[in-house]
């Protein structure tokens, strides 16, 4: 049997502004996260953690594990507008919230599949050993 417990926590009022001065920290942080990464045009989870990730710890101040989730959070909103088919990030993607159609190649489906095919596709780049395992089961068989 699972038994749930629910919480509230009650900060006191210099916790209460510690949290808000972290959050807005954050929300700063990945601001600048997604201006590096439109500028240089890298929307990878990897190259764009090596672009910014030392420069969101230093100037704002944030730990490596909010640093980390920061990068993490920019990155994973760019999954819903990156074509499957050419790679092309834009964000004109996506003319309505439902719809998905690349301005590259004119590619079009459904918003939310072609973002999944993409999380599919990192799941399957980052993990070495299933990756191949997966294309092989996947692939079409000629």
């Amino acid at each position: 049997m699972k038994l749930t417990a629910k919480v509230k926590l009650l900060p006191t009022d210099e916790q209460r502004e510690l949290l808000l001065q972290t959050m807005e920290a954050a929300n700063q942080a990945a601001n600048y996260v997604s201006d590096v990464a439109w500028q240089q045009k890298t929307f990878g989870r990897v190259p764009v953690h090596r672009l910014t990730y030392y420069a969101v710890r230093e100037q704002f101040g944030l730990s490596a594990q909010m640093a980390v989730r920061v990068i993490g959070k920019v990155v994973d909103a760019y999954t819903s507008q990156t074509c499957p088919v050419c790679g092309c990030v834009d964000k004109r993607n996506r003319p309505a919230q439902s719809v998905f159609s690349c301005v590259g190649c004119g590619y079009a489906g459904l918003a939310d599949h072609i973002a999944a095919l993409n999380i599919q596709r990192r799941a399957v780049v980052n993990l070495p050993n299933v990756g191949a395992a997966w294309q092989l089961l996947t692939s079409p068989r000629l």
